[in-house]
């Protein structure tokens, strides 16, 4: 786990994760009453509930060991930092032991046979300096590292190619909120050592020590406890369902640190990371049960797993299955629904939403999965479903999306049944993959030729009449040239993170603004749009109300740890896209490379959506580099037709086929369902359009 610091000063850290989140945050420091000395609040921010305290420091005079007031470390029972990986036991007694202080927090895996100890700082940790490293906190009887503050160049996210100081934590180490803690003292000490001339000594924790010590086991001297069925009955009356091959379990055992019983009677608790027991799969997915969790492995990828459950919902005609692709502590929610056809024989299309950060349950629900959310409480058969010809995957990503969630970090999927069957991604909007087909709806594939296409939308009767008045097209016009010449220069040919900014600023301004402030639909500007209603669609409110019941949630099995609200579209996860300025790098290149590779690739449009509009991706293939583009720039439109009815235009030469369909937007299988089916089953035959 990575946090990053962004404002490197004592008074105003703020710990970030790899995707822009902020995760930590130091509240400006204040005056004690008491004291008078000043005082810093760690808060966790958390977008959907009330903040958390994680905790109070008052900082004393530079010699002295700042007072912390936090639960990680006065070792109340009643909120141990576990969270949500601590079941309470109603045999432990919490209420009983009020007075305890720095307890030492005991957690065996017992599936892995590893042992994790958390403890007061006092005891057990200190931060180093290292050279050429950085600030080092290690087990002060070991030298295990638990963390790392350094600096390095990022790899990837939202601070990618920035040179950035982090504080690296290690995976095994349970209690994040301590590391951090510690983390902002070390921080304050290290600045007020070299800003306060009367700083004469440095303290352990400025200390050389030159190498950082190879890992060790931390293992103190405290009674064994034999882990019985009689011991776990103990804990909790249903800590047998935890005893799995698959699931992580955790005993848990709190050692008071002082008074006459210090190390000799533990308090058993019971922490399991998992709610359902997951038991070996059968060889059959019809097999699974509709009440818990089968879990999926590998030998080659011991740490990776996938959770999947029968479900009987949406569609009761075929096999659905919901569950996790879990990677550590990483988690991406899928449905899975089999063809209506012929399962065995038929491909596998994978759906993945775009925006960047929405979920694939909008796709789903709203556009081409089996069954179309009519009110909160009720979905109704969809007899247009991409599912009628081929088995479709949908996935919620990246992390944040829909139900997918971690404790920390980003993952990527992997799934073993139907591995011998062509797989097809799709994808939706600013998103993009590569599989044996690849198809891509409403698609902003090439940011430089999309953006000037939004005033070909608005001012030319490329899709409808034009729909700005005639000064705003004038402006648009003229800065058309102005934008695509400030793009290609700060953001592809000589990359500035500030003047590539300040050039999509400038576009969003001047082609974007003049539709943005009108009630137009972006995603259908045939139509009028209620700004109240996300996306512009009344069908929205009903996925997210449908979504929302706990009895459609326990159905499909999503995760207790997801507890907020459900959103169609992750506001944060598309603010942190946004920053990192991806959108405006070209990704047509990999297009190029499936193409030559003999990836047959489709790009369909829906002729009324403004924002990933036909006129753009039509520019973008166009203009595409592969070996067939002369032969595809040389082949006319023509007429596609559904049941003798123009469906709309379409362009095929080799691997790449292009198509617009008349009367739909941005989501294409919404506006027209029957000739969105017949597209893709003809696609996926390799058929003609």
């Amino acid at each position: 786990m990575n946090l990053y610091l962004v404002h490197n000063d004592p008074e105003r850290t703020t710990l970030v994760s790899s995707n822009g989140v902020a995760q930590y945050q130091v509240r400006t420091i204040q005056k004690s009453l008491l004291s008078g000395s000043a005082v810093s609040t760690i808060i966790r921010p958390a977008p959907t509930a009330r903040e958390s305290i994680v905790a109070e420091i008052e900082w004393r005079a530079w010699g002295k060991r700042p007072i912390v007031r936090s639960n990680v470390f006065d070792g109340t029972a009643q909120e141990l930092p576990v969270d949500e990986l601590l079941f309470k036991s109603s045999s432990t007694k919490f209420s009983a032991r009020p007075t305890e202080r720095g307890l030492l927090f005991s957690l065996r895996d017992l599936c892995h046979n590893k042992r994790y100890f958390l403890g007061n700082d006092d005891h057990v940790y200190c931060w180093r300096v290292v050279k050429g490293i950085g600030s080092v906190l290690t087990c002060k009887k070991t030298g295990e590292e638990v963390a790392r503050f350094t600096e390095d160049v990022v790899e990837e996210g939202f601070f990618r190619r920035q040179k950035k100081w982090f504080l690296q934590i290690q995976p095994s180490t349970l209690d994040i909120d301590m590391v951090v803690i510690t983390f902002i003292i070390m921080e304050k000490r290290r600045r007020d050592k070299v800003t306060d001339p009367l700083a004469v000594r440095v303290l352990e924790h400025d200390e050389d020590p030159g190498e950082v010590h190879e890992y060790t086991e931390y293992e103190p001297d405290i009674p064994a406890i034999v882990v019985t069925e009689e011991v776990l009955e103990a804990c909790d009356r249903d800590a047998r369902r935890y005893m799995t091959r698959e699931g992580r379990v955790y005993l848990i055992l709190y050692y008071a640190m002082s008074g006459p019983t210090a190390l000799h009677n533990p308090v058993v608790g019971f922490a399991a990371e998992q709610r359902e027991t997951h038991p070996s799969p059968p060889g059959d997915l019809s097999l699974l049960s509709t009440d818990r969790f089968a879990v999926l492995e590998h030998p080659l990828f011991p740490d990776d797993h996938v959770r999947i459950k029968k479900s009987e919902f949406c569609d009761g005609t075929v096999g659905t299955y919901t569950g996790y692709i879990d990677i550590q502590a990483r988690h991406l929610f899928f449905y899975f629904f089999e063809s209506r056809s012929d399962p065995a024989k038929d491909d596998v299309i994978f759906w993945t939403s775009g925006g960047p950060g929405c979920s694939s349950s909008l796709s789903l629900f709203m556009e081409l999965g089996p069954c179309r959310v009519t009110s909160p409480d009720n979905t109704t058969f969809n007899p247009h479903s991409w599912n009628e010809h081929a088995n479709v995957f949908f996935v919620d990503q990246p992390i944040g999306v829909g139900f997918s969630y971690a404790e920390y970090g980003e993952t990527v999927v992997r799934i073993y049944f139907y591995l011998s069957r062509p797989f097809k991604l799709s994808s939706e909007e600013a998103s993009i993959g590569w599989s044996n087909y690849m198809s891509e709806g409403n698609g902003c594939t090439d940011w430089i030729s999309m953006v000037p296409s939004w005033y070909d939308m608005a001012c030319t009767p490329a899709s409808v009449a034009p729909i700005l008045d005639i000064s705003s097209c004038v402006r648009m016009k003229q800065a058309v040239p102005r934008c695509k010449d400030a793009l290609q220069k700060s953001c592809i040919d000589s990359y500035d993170s500030l003047s590539c900014g300040a050039a999509d600023m400038f576009c969003q301004t001047e082609l974007s603004g003049p539709l943005l402030i009108t009630d137009y639909n972006i995603y259908d500007i045939s139509k009028r749009c209620e700004r109240s209603l996300a996306l512009c669609y009344p069908i929205t409110e009903k996925i997210t109300s449908y979504l929302d019941r706990p009895d459609v949630r326990e159905q499909i099995g999503v995760d207790a740890l997801v507890s907020a609200n459900f959103t169609l579209c992750n506001d944060d996860v598309h603010a942190a896209f946004s920053a990192t300025q991806d959108l405006m790098f070209p990704t047509q290149h990999y297009v190029s490379a499936l193409l030559e590779r003999g990836v047959r690739a489709l790009v369909y449009v829906g002729i009324n959506d403004w924002a990933c509009n036909w006129v753009g991706n039509e520019r973008m293939l166009m203009d595409l580099e592969w070996t067939g583009q002369d032969a595809f720039v040389k082949t006319p439109l023509r007429e596609w037709t559904v049941n003798g009815n123009v469906a709309g235009l379409t362009r095929r030469s080799g691997a790449l086929t292009f198509a617009t369909m008349y009367g739909a937007g941005h989501m294409a299988p919404y506006d027209k369902p029957a000739e969105s089916l017949e597209l893709t089953k003809r696609w996926l035959a390799g058929e003609e359009l």
